[in-house]
């Protein structure tokens, strides 16, 4: 079950999908990742922080 912040987020509505993207999100912070940009650019580095207020960005 979602906490009640991530509700608020969400409108009130929970949402399945949303709660599994974020738990995934949380397991992998700490890990090291590699990003391939839409211009073919690749970059590396330790996945430290997600915002998943609003649109779901990723630092």
């Amino acid at each position: 079950m979602a906490s009640k912040s991530i509700q608020q987020m969400n409108g009130g509505i929970l949402s399945p999908s949303n709660d599994a993207l974020i738990y995934t999100t949380m397991c992998v912070v700490g890990l090291p990742v590699e990003v391939q940009v839409k211009d073919g650019s690749i970059y590396a580095g330790i996945f430290h922080t997600a915002c998943i207020e609003r649109d779901y960005g990723i630092d």
